[in-house]
């Protein structure tokens, strides 16, 4: 995950890739999302720019602020400001809760989550989720290396890309 990171962004630090990479697999263990969909929706999103914003969305995840500030103050105390929301490891956290969230209202199905909860009128959203997934995906299966903490996509449980159209599976400090 750290060098497809790195190759999206090919000025992000080691340390940078590797704590977003750490960051997600642990966001997605926690949540029990598939780490490839929020890493891919995470891309998608920001373009990997910790301090993404656009009307009302901030942050690596783009969290719509206004619709979850009453309990991400209540459950996250240590997030006193919109300011903090932008820090990496929480903005990561908070995201794929909310992934979670959104995959539990549409009943798992993946398409339904991104088409409703995060394309808002992008025609080419899931399209680029899907690609992105796919491709961490392949490089994973390439490596032949399990990341330490998350399940093999296309595994029973799990939240994995894999309905959409035209799309099969394989099956600290600021910005860091």
């Amino acid at each position: 995950m750290k060098g497809y990171f790195q190759t999206l962004d090919h000025r992000m630090s080691d340390k940078r890739a590797k704590n977003y990479a750490i960051y997600v697999e642990t966001a997605a263990e926690k949540f029990a999302v598939d780490p490839f969909l929020v890493a891919a929706l995470m891309i998608a999103e920001s373009n990997l720019v910790w301090t993404a914003r656009d009307t009302n969305h901030y942050g690596l995840m783009m969290i719509e602020w206004d619709a979850h500030r009453q309990w991400i103050y209540r459950d996250y105390p240590n997030v006193k400001s919109l300011r903090i929301l932008f820090k990496p490891v929480i903005n990561i956290r908070i995201g794929t809760r909310i992934l979670r969230e959104n995959l539990d209202t549409n009943a798992g199905d993946v398409d339904a989550t991104l088409d409703r909860c995060y394309a808002r009128g992008r025609v080419a959203f899931v399209p680029t989720v899907f690609a992105h997934y796919k491709n961490l995906v392949t490089i994973y299966r390439e490596k032949g290396a399990t990341p330490s903490r998350t399940r093999e996509p296309g595994s029973p449980g799990d939240s994995s890309p894999g309905r959409g159209e035209g799309f099969t599976p394989e099956s600290g400090e600021e910005g860091d």
